[in-house]
Order: C-alpha cells, then sequence, then structure tokens
C-alpha cells in the first residue's frame, strides 16, 4: 500500500488548476474504485516500483473485504478477518503499517473515515445494528446519532455524511468535492453515450468552469481527494 510521505506539504497552487490537469486516461469506474487504465500485458511484469516520497507497506496475515480507507497519514481502517479465520462476519481493524492490524470492533460494517474518525455499525442482531464512532488516538466507541438521508442525495466519503442534491443538480450525475470546493456536474443522470463535458460547480451555484475532461457519463461518478496535495483523481 502507497502513501505519501509526512514530509509533503500543500502545494500553493489553486486546488482547481490540478484538477483541470486531470485527463481522461486516468478514469477507472469499476467495482467502485479508481486508478490508472493501461493497456494489457503481453505476459506478467513485476509490480510498479514506487517513486520517493512514497513508501510501500505489506498487510500480512489478515483478508480485507470490502473498502480501505485512511483515518490519518499513519493510520489505515479496513473490515476483515485473520487468515484461515472460519467467522462468516467481519469485523473492523485499525493498521498503522508498523505493526499487526488491531481489532476494533467485532461484527461491523459501512464503515467510513473521516477527520481521524471512524463511523461505523456494529451489528447487534439480525438486521438490527447500532451506529457508532471511533476517534483518534485510543477508538473507544461511542454512540453516534444516525439521521436518515435525503430522498435526492449522495454520499460524500469525505465528511461521511449525506448531501441534498441541489436544485441545478437535480436530474444529474454530480459528485461533491470539499466543503466550500463545490461540486463537479458529469451530464444528464439519462444522457447519451457520448462523451460529455465535466463541469466544476462552486459552491454557491452560480458559476460553472470547464474542467477539460471528457468522458462518457459515469455509472458511479468519483473525485477521491488527496490531502497530501489537494488534488483529485477523478
Amino acid at each position: 500500500m502507497d502513501q505519501p510521505s509526512s514530509s509533503l506539504r500543500a502545494s500553493t497552487h489553486p486546488w482547481i488548476t490540478r484538477l483541470l490537469s486531470v485527463l481522461p486516461p486516468l478514469l477507472l469506474l469499476a467495482g467502485g474504485g479508481c486508478g490508472l487504465i493501461r493497456a494489457p500485458a503481453a505476459s506478467l511484469t513485476p509490480p510498479m516500483p514506487v517513486q520517493a516520497p512514497l513508501r510501500k507497506q505489506v498487510l500480512q496475515g489478515y483478508m480485507p473485504f470490502g473498502s480501505i480507507g485512511w483515518v490519518n497519514n499513519e493510520q489505515v481502517v479496513f473490515h476483515g478477518s485473520p487468515e484461515g479465520s472460519k467467522a462468516e462476519k467481519k469485523s473492523l481493524y485499525v493498521w498503522d503499517l508498523d505493526r499487526k492490524p488491531r481489532l476494533l470492533l467485532l461484527h461491523s460494517h459501512n464503515s467510513c473515515a473521516s477527520q481521524g474518525t471512524i463511523h461505523t455499525a456494529e451489528v447487534i442482531g439480525e438486521g438490527k445494528f447500532k451506529p457508532l464512532k471511533l476517534s483518534e488516538p485510543n477508538f473507544r466507541p461511542q454512540t453516534r446519532i444516525s439521521s436518515p438521508a435525503p430522498i435526492l442525495s449522495v454520499f460524500d466519503p469525505a465528511s461521511c455524511s449525506w448531501i441534498a442534491t441541489p436544485k441545478p443538480l437535480q436530474d444529474r450525475k454530480w459528485e461533491p468535492l470539499r466543503k466550500s470546493e463545490g461540486f463537479l456536474d458529469f451530464g444528464p443522470r439519462h444522457g447519451t453515450a457520448y462523451l460529455q463535458v465535466v463541469e466544476h460547480i462552486t459552491t454557491d451555484l452560480k458559476t460553472r468552469q470547464d474542467t477539460g475532461i471528457r468522458m462518457e457519463i459515469p455509472t458511479l461518478p468519483r473525485a477521491e481527494h488527496a490531502t497530501h496535495d489537494g488534488s483529485y483523481l477523478v
């Protein structure tokens, strides 16, 4: 797993400049993930080397299931189980990269990490769940008040909350950026298969800007924020 070095500093360039530099070859919307599209190789090749200032750590002895998220620059949270375990339900672990993963919660699902806090749900019975939050550094479970999502909304993983669909974005495929940085509009929800202009909309919904990205309307639009330099991977 690659991560930014703690010595990196945020760039002084506006984030929108970095967003505009993202080109269509950076698009991959399969299984809810994102990454680089590469041409199929003729034969198996060694893993790509990690260039400085990135470094690589290997998770051993545990099988992760579902999403993996950063709690902070040093700790990763994931659902999974020890290799060889016959447990049928997933548990919540935090891994600080320098030691074995630490069990945080048995039988949980739907976890999300934001600003050093893990939002999750503990399975307490068949079809019954208890909303909890666990905050660094001790990650002790605390009761979390869960509000129902608005009828028209999208889930924002940066804040672990549901954001109501702004009126100009109804019937559109859209994705929220971080607070005060606006939204991305990918085109009409029931659009054609032709390439669409991906636009940035300011928080006040008054200004639209062409990002330079051209793509077919995605099934699951994503805009992943990189904290270390303020950029987005679309």
